[in-house]
């Protein structure tokens, strides 16, 4: 998400390369003798340049939350009021001569619980009162 408008940033003493390559030859060059990443387990995001180390985020934790974690609260209220254009990625496919979203085929065949829990997506369902509550940098809706 964040690659589409940046290739690199800066967050205190973290700078962070959204090419994974740039960021190896960056810690390459600033320290030769760097821990060099396992990239079954962990993937390299930025380069701490304050002890000149690749920083390293586990293959289970979340990019975008490691990143608004380095944000005070304050920071963080700012971006809340930030307003986002809705995310509305479809994939269709045409059956009987009629495109309609893979994803309603799919809930048709295997029910709706079914299909998120294979695709490892977390829900909940709210009324609208609730959504003003909701914590956008969290949840999309």
């Amino acid at each position: 998400m964040l690659s589409k408008y940046f290739s690199e940033f800066k967050i205190g003493s973290y700078l962070f390369k959204m090419n994974l390559n740039d960021l190896m030859k960056l810690a390459d060059r600033k320290n030769p003798s760097h821990k060099k990443p396992d990239l079954t387990k962990e993937l390299p995001v930025a380069f701490d340049e304050s002890i000149n180390e690749l920083v390293m985020l586990p293959l289970t934790d979340s990019y975008t939350e490691f990143i608004f974690s380095m944000f005070d609260e304050k920071d963080l209220a700012a971006m809340r009021k930030i307003k986002r254009k809705p995310k509305l990625i479809v994939a269709s496919a045409k059956i009987m001569k009629k495109f309609i979203p893979i994803i309603v085929f799919a809930i048709f065949c295997e029910g709706f619980t079914s299909v998120m829990q294979k695709a490892g997506i977390s829900y909940k369902f709210i009324t609208k009162d609730q959504l003003k509550e909701l914590d956008t940098l969290k949840w999309d809706y």
